[in-house]
């Protein structure tokens, strides 16, 4: 099954820009489809295989932005 996600990420902290960019390259580099716009990014691809990676890429953020 396909699988569209779209997500916002938004650090609490004052310099919140470089794990913002660090994020969206790391989604860069993945095999899925990556598309971008001011607001937010999405990510296309198959659920089995998309949803381990985010939760992966998400927690990888969030414990380096601390």
């Amino acid at each position: 099954m396909k699988i569209s996600v779209e997500l916002t990420l938004m650090p609490l902290q004052d310099n919140f820009e470089a794990p913002i960019i660090k994020f969206i390259k790391k989604l860069r580099e993945s095999k899925f489809t990556v598309l971008e716009n001011p607001m937010s990014t999405q990510i296309y691809g198959d659920y089995d295989e998309l949803m381990p990676y985010l939760t992966k890429a998400v927690s990888y953020t969030h414990l380096r932005a601390h």
